[in-house]
C-alpha cells in the first residue's frame, strides 16, 4: 500500500511511511483513519495486500456488541486469537461463540480505576505474556445540551472513553516493549475532529484519544510499536439506533461521509 491511499468511497484509510504493510503491523507513525459508508471491522484487516494474522494475539475492549464485536470477528477471521473485554460476560460469550481461534473472554468494568489493569493481567496471562494488537474501543455517548451537563456525567464519559484507554494501554505496553513490536488502535470519532451539536463532552473525549495516540506514536515508535486511531462517522449500532430512527436528522449527520452513507458494524 502506498503512503497515502483511499478506498472506493474516496475516504482515506491509511497514511503512513513507505514501509507500511497492513493495518495492524509495521512501524509508521500516527495515522488518523476516517470511515464513512464502509464496513468497520472488515476495513481493519482486509485491505489489499493485508497479510494473515495467524499466530497473532489481539485484545478488543468493548467487544460485546457493535463496532467492537465487528472488529473482533474480523481479527478472528484473519487468523488472530482475540481476547474480548467488556462489562457484560453474557454478551462476550455470545460473540466468542462465533469465533474460531480459541477466543478469551474477560469481563471487566474498564470505567473503574482497577478495571483496565485487571483486564490486561487476565489477557496477558491467557496469551502467555504476548500481545500483538490492542484495540481501545470501549466507550459511551452522551447527547445533551452542553450547559446542562453535570459533573457526574462529565466524569463518567472521561473515565469510560479516555481514562480506560490510557490505563489499558499503559498496562499492556511493557509486554509490547519487551518484544519491540505491537499495534495500538484507538476508536475515536468524527465528532472529535469536527465537533457535533449536543455532544461537546463526547467530542472532547474523542479528541483526547487522538492526542493520546499521537503522543504514543512518538514515544513508542522507537520501540517498534505503532499507534493509530480510527474516526468513524455514523455507524449502524445499538448506540445510534434511536437517532437513526429519525430520518429528518440524517441530512445533518450525512456530511461525515463523502458518499453520505452510514457505516455498518459487521465483518464479512
Amino acid at each position: 500500500m502506498s503512503p497515502s491511499s483511499a478506498d472506493a468511497t474516496g475516504v482515506v484509510l491509511s497514511t503512513g511511511d513507505a514501509n507500511h504493510r497492513d493495518g495492524l503491523d509495521g512501524r509508521s507513525a500516527h495515522e488518523q483513519i476516517c470511515f464513512g459508508g464502509s464496513d468497520l471491522g472488515t476495513a481493519f484487516v482486509t485491505r489489499p495486500g493485508t497479510e494473515p494474522l495467524v499466530g497473532r494475539t489481539a485484545l478488543v475492549s468493548g467487544a460485546g456488541r457493535g463496532i467492537g464485536a465487528a472488529i473482533a470477528r474480523a481479527l478472528d477471521a484473519a487468523g488472530a486469537r482475540v481476547a474480548l473485554v467488556a462489562r457484560t460476560e453474557r454478551e462476550l460469550r455470545a460473540v466468542a461463540a462465533g469465533l474460531a481461534h480459541d477466543p478469551v473472554v474477560v469481563a471487566a468494568d474498564l470505567g473503574t480505576a482497577a478495571g483496565p489493569e485487571a483486564a490486561a493481567r487476565g489477557v496477558l496471562s491467557a496469551f502467555g505474556g504476548r500481545l500483538d494488537v490492542l484495540v481501545n474501543n470501549a466507550g459511551t455517548l452522551l447527547r445533551k445540551d452542553s450547559h446542562t451537563v453535570t459533573v457526574e456525567e462529565l466524569d463518567l464519559l472521561w473515565q469510560t472513553n479516555v481514562r480506560s484507554a490510557l490505563l489499558l494501554t499503559a498496562a499492556v505496553l511493557p509486554a509490547m516493549v519487551a518484544r519491540r513490536a505491537g499495534s495500538i488502535v484507538s476508536v475515536s470519532s468524527i465528532s472529535g475532529l469536527r465537533g457535533a451539536p449536543r455532544r461537546s463532552i463526547y467530542a472532547a473525549t474523542k479528541a483526547a484519544l487522538d492526542g493520546m495516540t499521537r503522543a504514543l506514536a512518538m514515544e513508542y515508535g522507537p520501540h517498534g510499536i505503532r499507534a493509530n486511531s480510527v474516526a468513524p462517522g455514523v455507524v449502524e449500532t445499538a448506540m445510534w439506533k434511536e437517532n437513526l430512527a429519525k430520518p429528518r436528522r440524517w441530512p445533518t449527520w450525512s456530511c461525515s461521509s463523502p458518499r453520505t452513507r452510514r457505516g455498518r458494524s459487521r465483518a464479512r
